[in-house]
């Protein structure tokens, strides 16, 4: 999916509450090596985005300023219509 954006949009990956080593191995178990992952491990972007856990999205407009956080899975339908939209 990351790649149908590439270059419309930036798909982040930010873990949190663990180690680096810990979200690398996350990172190659599930193939997501092809979008930007960050590791929160002071939890510093998961609080200024009120994010409590796992599974969490936060879609950035930085063109308007704006932020919209989504806690809970979102099914895979939804997230790449919510994508497309995104990216105009």
């Amino acid at each position: 999916m990351v790649q149908q954006f590439d270059g419309k949009i930036d798909i982040i990956g930010v873990a949190s509450r663990d180690e680096r080593p810990a979200m690398q191995e996350f990172v190659a178990r599930h193939g997501l090596e092809d979008m930007i992952n960050i590791a929160d491990v002071g939890g510093e972007i998961w609080q200024r985005f009120g994010v409590v856990g796992q599974p969490a999205w936060v879609f950035l407009d930085a063109e308007a300023g704006s932020w919209e956080r989504v806690l809970g899975a979102i099914p895979q339908p939804d997230l790449e219509a919510r994508l497309q939209e995104l990216s105009g």
